[in-house]
This record gives C-alpha cells, sequence and structure tokens, in this order.
C-alpha cells in the first residue's frame, strides 16, 4: 500500500477520497460530492441495514437506543446507515487495514458521530470482550470463515440479535463458489458439514474478504441449526438467492426469544 505523500490541493472531501483512488468498491457520490468512486451503493439503497431494523426495531423499523457490534464493515456504508437508523452506538471492527482507513475517512467526511471504526480480529474481539449488544451486524464475514461454527457462538455470546448476510452451500442448485468437499466437525456440542474449495492453495484472503480465504461453507438449514443451538432461537429470513452470480445468498436475522431479560439483567458491566 502506498500513498502519496503530499496533497498541493485544498482540503476537500475528494482530496480525502482519492488517498484510495481506483481502490473504493462503494459508490461515494451518493453521500457526498465526490468523482471516481466505485459502483456498489452500500450508502443508501443497500436493504441489509434497514432489514436488521425492520427485524429488531420492535415496530419502528428504526434501531433508536440500540448498540450495535458491526463485523467488517469494508467502507462504512452499513455503518452510516446503521446510524442513521438512529443506533445509539455503532463499534464497527475490521481485520482489513485498508478497509480500517477508508471508514476513517467516511467517519470524517460525513460526520459520523456515534460509529467507533476499531482496526483487528472480530473474533478475536468477541472471544474475549466482556462487553455485549443490542444488536450484531454480520453482513459478508461468515462465509469466509474456516470455522464459522466459531464465528456463529461468537455471535450469540455477545448479544441477543445478529444480522447476518452470507453465501450459503446449496446442494441441489449446485451453485457454491466452486467445486468444494466435504468435511464433518463437531464444535461445542454442534455436528455439521463444512464443504470447502478442494483446492488448498486459497491464498491470504482477498482484497474486499477475510484474511481466512475462501471459508468452510455450511447449509442453509444448518446455518439456522447453529444458531438455535447457541442461544438465537427464532429465525425471520428477508432474501434467499440460490443463484446469486457468486454463490448462493441469503439474509436473515436470528433473535433470543426472551431477549429484553437477557441484556439488561446478564450483561456485565461495558468496558474498555
Amino acid at each position: 500500500m502506498s500513498f502519496q505523500k503530499f496533497e498541493p490541493r485544498a482540503p476537500s472531501a475528494q482530496t480525502a477520497v482519492d488517498v484510495f483512488a481506483g481502490k473504493w468498491a462503494s459508490d461515494l457520490s451518493r453521500v457526498m460530492a465526490v468523482a471516481n468512486s466505485g459502483g456498489a451503493d452500500l450508502f443508501v439503497s443497500d436493504p441489509r441495514p434497514k432489514w436488521a431494523a425492520e427485524a429488531f426495531g420492535k415496530g419502528t423499523g428504526r434501531l433508536d437506543g440500540m448498540r450495535v457490534l458491526e463485523l467488517g464493515p469494508l467502507e462504512g456504508g452499513h455503518s452510516y446507515q446503521l446510524e442513521k437508523l438512529g443506533a445509539a452506538a455503532v463499534v464497527a471492527i475490521d481485520t482489513n487495514t485498508e478497509a480500517y482507513l477508508k471508514c476513517l475517512i467516511v467517519k470524517e467526511v460525513l460526520g459520523l458521530t456515534r460509529c467507533e471504526f476499531r482496526l483487528g480480529d472480530a473474533l478475536e474481539y468477541m472471544k474475549t470482550t466482556a462487553d455485549r449488544y443490542d444488536v450484531v451486524f454480520c453482513s459478508g464475514l461468515l462465509y469466509h470463515m474456516k470455522n464459522p461454527i466459531e464465528l456463529i457462538k461468537a455471535c450469540c455470546d455477545v448479544g441477543n440479535r445478529c444480522f447476518v448476510w452470507s453465501h450459503y452451500y446449496n446442494e441441489a442448485s449446485g451453485n457454491n463458489g466452486g467445486q468444494r468437499m466435504p468435511r464433518h466437525v463437531t464444535e461445542d456440542g454442534f455436528e455439521t458439514t463444512y464443504h470447502e474449495l478442494e483446492s488448498q492453495d486459497q491464498g491470504a484472503g482477498t482484497d474486499l474478504g477475510g484474511h481466512e480465504g475462501a471459508g468452510g461453507w455450511m447449509g442453509q438449514e444448518e446455518i439456522f441449526a447453529c444458531f438455535r443451538h447457541f442461544g438465537l432461537d427464532e429465525i425471520q429470513v428477508f432474501e434467499d438467492a440460490p443463484l446469486h452470480p457468486n454463490g448462493a445468498a441469503m439474509s436473515f436475522a436470528a433473535s433470543r426469544r426472551w431477549a429484553e431479560t437477557f441484556v439488561r439483567v446478564t450483561a456485565p458491566p461495558k468496558h474498555r
């Protein structure tokens, strides 16, 4: 990663965005007066944050007063929407250094005041933190994990509600992002099958993906069963796209049946 050391132009949103010229995935022109960003409309039209608010907003379609843990914010598009939907705080963690710096640019240019971006491994954070969250927002991370059960358990440990967008293994359609081999696993009392790419040379992830590379995909019902096993027993599916061009994909919300009691009675005090 290399940067232009000095910027001769007057400060502007454009000079900040141009630090990563040609490397943005998101269409930033939807929320700021800039050119030459990406094409993905993650800041305005992407429905996933709104679906999370619909699932968990108690009929309001908003997240007012809720603390959200976002796993893998990419460039801050979903973070921006979560703040606009009323979240009291959004703690967004990304292991990708470039994504983290892009999020800081977005935070500064858009003046986000309730989003806190952190650089590091979100799973390691969840495994060690005493913090608890009203909502875990997990979009685009689960299918990168070599051990997805571990991530699901961690999400269930830190909160009562989890919104997920992920690819999944679809035997019926054969649309699985490549040729995969099954491997039976048992983790924390849950048994399932991971479907892993045949090639062992999967690299260290992609520019936009996780550092673990291509992960072990689980079937749709197995993912739901795993969330139920670890306590988030109510599942609401918002989107099922078995023919998604990169492999079958879905959006769903998982929640604990007695969510209010769990957070307010048993959660330890917040600390940093």
